[in-house]
């Protein structure tokens, strides 16, 4: 699809707007533009059942607009399904909530998907990748895109109680108002794991952090790190979690390279979570020079070389960076 309009209400699409238990495979849409009331998806509006998937889709050059809530750029909501290989680049997208850049609503797997070059802004509820993840998201990553909004604003998730695994945010922009972070923006009964945020700029007000806002209600964050990155905010703000709950768990992650807190770069180490009421924090550690200062820690943890390449670096760094997905 090529040069094309669409104006609808609701479950509005380019391509089909309610599938069930279907395959769709190798659609895309150049230069085209889209406008809705609510749950509007590039591809599909609405996914539902175990059995749909929806793969090598993608969506460029175009604009997707969404006035009440639920805004995707390949897929609104995704029930049950698979998301695979598909990717968004230089799109632009307006929503109210709930606006995610490949998924809005995730309750299934999103596996190898990526967002480029992309301008996302929602009220509330925005995320890079996907908006709410109650499932899996594995092998995607965020890279060259401006993120604003209010509440909830990320880089790949804006609020999950699911999984985000070997997934990762680079040369970004995210800023909003509270539970701002530069991977997730509200970690709540969620696990996000082996991911990581380079080169990327985080500002709010309330609940900000390198790689999450905030991380709440049994939410874990492990084996993650930050790098490269700046943080602005007034109450709450760290260079890994803005907030971290009495029953958050965050263990093994690390900030390296050159780290601002509301323009100060001194004192890092004693900044790497905003507040904490308690939670159980573990092997959080600035290693300026990156894994290989990790590695130095009394207390640490190594990490899975099944996920990492650990001796990676760059620009003098030792970052490792995930073996199923290099960098663009």
């Amino acid at each position: 699809i090529t040069n094309a309009s669409v104006i609808g209400e609701e479950y509005v699409s380019f391509v089909i707007s309610c599938s069930y238990d279907s395959d769709i495979a190798s659609c895309s849409v150049l230069s085209s533009t889209i406008i809705g009331q609510e749950t509007v998806g590039g591809i599909v509006a609405y996914s539902e059942g175990e059995e749909s998937h929806i793969t090598n889709c993608y969506i460029t050059s175009s604009t997707l607009t969404a006035y009440d809530y639920s805004l995707g750029g390949i897929v609104c909501n995704n029930d049950e399904g698979e998301i695979l290989n598909c990717h968004a680049d230089n799109i632009r997208m307006s929503g109210y909530s709930y606006t995610g850049g490949i998924v809005s609503s995730n309750g299934g797997l999103v596996n190898n998907c990526f967002v480029e070059c992309s301008n996302i802004d929602s009220y509330e509820h925005s995320g890079g990748v996907v908006s709410s993840n109650l499932g899996y998201i594995t092998n995607c990553y965020a890279a060259n895109v401006t993120i604003t909004g209010d509440r909830c604003i990320a880089g790949l998730v804006d609020s999950s109680d699911g999984t985000a695994s070997c997934c990762y945010v680079i040369n970004s922009e995210i800023t909003g108002n509270q539970q701002v972070g530069g991977f997730i923006g509200g970690c709540e009964y969620a696990t996000c794991e082996n991911c990581y945020v380079l080169n990327t700029t985080v500002s709010g007000v309330q609940d900000v952090g390198g790689f999450a806002g905030g991380n709440y209600y049994s939410g874990h964050v492990n084996n993650c790190y930050v790098a490269n990155i700046t943080v602005t905010a007034t109450t709450n703000v760290g260079v890994l979690l803005g907030y971290n709950d009495w029953n958050g768990f965050s263990s093994d992650c690390f900030a390296a390279g050159t780290i601002t807190i509301n323009g100060d770069s001194s004192d890092i180490d004693m900044k790497l979570v905003g507040y904490d009421d308690g939670g159980y924090l573990e092997n959080l550690y600035y290693c300026p020079n990156g894994y290989s200062d990790f590695t130095l820690k009394e207390s640490h943890n190594d990490w899975n070389a099944t996920f990492w390449n650990l001796t990676s670096m760059v620009d003098g760094l030792n970052l490792p960076d995930l073996v199923a997905l290099p960098r663009p």
